[in-house]
């Protein structure tokens, strides 16, 4: 547990408690956070970190329970009262005004409810450029639409609005998911100076290295409780990893995934021909049936860049894309789905899932899952389908009408997966599959997609940059560096560190 400090925490949550309908989120959580500390919350996926953080950012209201700010009780009601109180977050989904600059979405929240335009003056742009270099986005201009960013540097730029006039309170949910390990180093290098200026920094992350290397303080969630407290260097990650288990989950920990199974024999399902896109040229690549292809690649490769152009989501230059030895039209998302291409996208809250909508809703939206005859539905059969989502991919909580908003993000990932593969897809491919998922979930989801490819016999395709897991589950891996392929491995031919190698400008 946490050593004494001097003084009285400059913000402190007590019995916090959070009910949804169907769902515990939190029980009784106490937390307390001091300046020029980085207090790490760690826990499974379904843990409670996001909804105790959103709490405290007035995103959510806490069912019971109280939060203190400088000896006074206060109520957060809203993301506006949260600031006022000095309390700033980054959450976890990439959030913005698409049609703002990106200038101007860095300084949302800090100047007037209503702006005329996404023009700045000249002290705004002298911050907002200040806040973009101190993050790394030295290579895009502030007047950038926002709606033109990649989905990592869509976070950087919300890391930078935190920056741009610091609160007391730094939030940080899952902010290095999706950074190449490049940017990753360098945002902890400034968590070290918001340290360093007395700055309270709450960090939540799946990467435990990160944890132990960059907190003062961890706390660990499990089942929306307070299991453990650790100062720095009494814990590591081993230890880390016990103590957020799960105790009798729905879904049991995966087994070793085997190295001598490797598809060769399968028929030629998928074919790439010299796929050239806006941030990629010349990539070539096939996948056999009940075999996994990795597109291995950092921030700024392209290679999830490569499936939704496959998907027909973006549009290509040249090349083409054959499934089963028929050409697949290019640029037509209907047209691509048709052929049996089916895309799990990266930002599963904005692109994967209806948050307001059911379990049940969300796994009958695809267009190939048919229960009913016509246009008629067939709620049994819909009921039953989404029964053996929740069983096969270990969706909790086990209920089929729990809406999927106030579900954790591993177990939103599993409903998109579900989803998709009730849909009787030809080509699965998945764009960063288990960003801001926990090691448990992690094992659970690649070995099931797995399974199902050899079992299914579907052509899979992952494109991540977490090269272990690729090491680890795909047949062969692609490397992409800069837009172009730059290595290819066969499983069991490459370390982790040729891999990186290959992947790195």
């Amino acid at each position: 547990m946490s050593a004494e400090r001097r003084g009285e925490p400059e913000v402190r949550l007590s019995s916090i408690l959070k009910t949804y309908p169907g769902v515990q989120a939190l029980r009784g959580v106490d937390l307390d956070l001091y300046p020029g500390e980085v207090h790490a919350i760690v826990g499974e996926n379904g843990a409670g970190k996001s909804t105790l953080v959103k709490i405290l950012a007035g995103m959510e209201t806490p069912t019971d329970g109280e939060i203190v700010v400088d000896g006074r009780p206060v109520h957060l009601r809203s993301p506006r009262a949260a600031l006022a109180a000095g309390i700033r977050m980054v959450p976890q989904d990439t959030q913005g005004v698409p049609l703002l600059s990106v200038g101007r979405n860095i300084l949302l929240g800090h100047g007037p409810a209503v702006v005329r335009n996404s023009r700045l003056s000249a002290s705004e742009r002298r911050e907002v450029t200040e806040a973009m270099t101190a993050v790394g986005l030295r290579h895009v201009h502030p007047a950038t639409p926002y709606g033109a960013l990649s989905v990592a540097q869509a976070r950087l730029a919300q890391i930078a609005g935190a920056l741009a006039r610091p609160a007391r309170v730094v939030i940080l949910d899952e902010p290095t998911a999706v950074l190449s390990d490049e940017d990753s180093q360098h945002l902890l290098e400034v968590l070290d100076e918001l340290r360093r200026a007395g700055r309270s920094v709450v960090y939540i992350s799946h990467h435990l290295h990160e944890v132990v290397r960059i907190a003062d303080v961890i706390t660990v969630l499990r089942d929306g409780e307070v299991v453990a407290r650790h100062r720095r260097g009494e814990v590591d990650r081993e230890t880390l990893l016990a103590e957020m288990a799960r105790v009798g989950g729905s879904a049991q920990p995966a087994e070793p995934v085997r190295h001598d199974d490797v598809v060769d024999d399968g028929a030629i399902t998928l074919s790439v021909s010299d796929l050239s896109g806006d941030d990629f040229a010349g990539v070539c690549f096939e996948v056999r049936a009940g075999s996994v292809v990795g597109l291995a690649g950092v921030q700024g490769s392209g290679h999830g860049s490569v499936l939704r152009a496959m998907a027909g989501l973006t549009p290509v230059d040249a090349g083409q894309v054959s499934v089963a030895g028929a050409t697949v039209a290019t640029g037509s998302p209907r047209r691509s789905y048709v052929a049996g291409l089916r895309l799990v996208p990266e930002d599963r809250r904005g692109e994967g899932v209806v948050g307001g909508r059911t379990i049940v809703e969300n796994v009958v939206l695809a267009d190939g899952v048919r229960t009913g005859r016509g246009f008629l539905r067939a709620p049994a059969a819909e009921r039953a389908i989404a029964q053996e989502v929740i069983d096969v991919f270990g969706v909790h909580p086990r209920r089929m009408m729990a809406r999927v908003g106030n579900l954790s993000g591993g177990n939103q990932q599993k409903v998109v997966l579900g989803r998709v593969v009730a849909s009787n897809p030809r080509v699965l491919m998945l764009a960063e599959p288990t960003q801001g998922i926990d090691v448990r979930a992690k094992t659970e989801i690649l070995t099931l997609i797995r399974t199902m490819a050899r079992e299914r016999r579907l052509a899979v395709v992952i494109a991540s940059s977490e090269f272990e897991e690729l090491l680890e589950y795909c047949d062969e891996i692609h490397v992409l560096r800069l837009g172009r392929q730059s290595a290819h491995f066969r499983r069991g031919d490459a370390t982790y560190h040729e891999v990186l190698e290959a992947a790195t400008p």
